[in-house]
């Protein structure tokens, strides 16, 4: 799933949300070119702003967040997270 911010400016706001949306896009490959992936069985990424997001979408979904803490509540919200599990630095 990707979550977009939406504390930023509307202009900001509406800059994530195209980003999301074009890497969800990308995310889609047709079935059986060189391009499809079987791990995408299910369909482009789901894309959903951060005010909509649930404990149980967070639960069962692997994350791709825009924006910074500042601009994302998801981002706010796991950046304890993400910084006690080494903060993708091989730490964990």
């Amino acid at each position: 799933m990707i979550v977009y911010g939406t504390r930023g400016s509307p202009e900001v706001t509406a800059r994530m949300k195209t980003m999301a949306e074009a890497i969800s896009r990308r995310s889609r490959f047709a079935p059986g070119t060189a391009e499809s992936s079987p791990l995408m069985t299910q369909g482009a990424l789901p894309v959903k702003a951060d005010r909509e997001v649930t404990e149980g979408d967070l639960a069962r979904s692997n994350v791709i967040l825009i924006g910074s803490a500042k601009e994302n509540r998801v981002a706010e919200r796991m950046a304890g997270r993400i910084a006690d599990s080494g903060g993708g630095r091989g730490g964990g």
